[in-house]
């Protein structure tokens, strides 16, 4: 198992784990996970699901939040993940997200949002389910590789931050500049939205309130 690098100015909250072996699943999933995850049918979505949780483990424990991995779990609540701390409902607020085996996770005392893309061309006609037109100007002039796929990750991770919106379409964004890897952009409730490309075919996006 390997953690995976994330921009060095992100705040403290972000995992992103790769390469989970049997091992990693013992320490970190219990049983009751484990059999949910066991469900899938994709061989490569319990790897996914799976490192998706060691991320947020790990990284409560790293927090000091827990002292080991049983403590902690997560379930849902009108479809949103929610954190279980002994078996009590915590106020942390938790992000997951999966892609080409990699697993992420934040965790916030604020309402958080984290994407992961896998590299794919996106139709410039499915813009119009996604993008203002404004943001599309946006991507349109950006320098980025792919930005299409940078503003499809921050607008998902803004999605899953804020809770408000029935569409991708409807989140506001702004674009506020451009970094050498992504984005920076303004969000709801004037939250702060980046995108970052981890590796040559992962774009990432994390999501948070000020």
């Amino acid at each position: 198992m390997r953690f995976v690098e994330v921009p060095p100015s992100w705040p403290a909250i972000v995992r992103i784990v790769a390469g989970a072996g049997e091992r990693e699943v013992a320490e970190f999933l219990d049983a009751g996970e484990l059999g949910e995850i066991m469900a899938l049918r994709a061989v490569e979505r319990r790897h996914e699901r799976a490192a998706s949780r060691i991320a947020a483990k790990s990284l409560a424990i790293d927090c000091g939040l827990v002292d080991r991995a049983s403590r902690i779990r997560f379930t849902k609540s009108d479809a949103r993940p929610v954190v279980m701390i002994d078996d009590v409902e915590n106020a942390l607020h938790v992000s997951f997200s999966h892609t080409a085996g990699i697993g992420a996770a934040a965790l916030s005392e604020r309402p958080v949002g984290i994407d992961l893309e896998h590299e794919r061309t996106i139709d410039r006609r499915a813009t119009k389910f996604f993008l203002s037109s404004e943001q599309l100007a946006s991507a349109t002039a950006s320098t980025l590789d792919n930005a299409l796929l940078h503003w499809w990750c921050a607008k998902e991770a803004a999605f899953k931050q804020s809770g408000e919106h029935p569409t991708l379409l409807r989140i506001p964004l702004t674009l506020e500049r451009e970094t050498p890897s992504g984005l920076v952009l303004r969000g709801p409730r004037n939250s702060r939205v980046e995108t970052a490309r981890l590796t040559d075919d992962v774009v990432v996006a994390l999501a948070v309130e000020p």
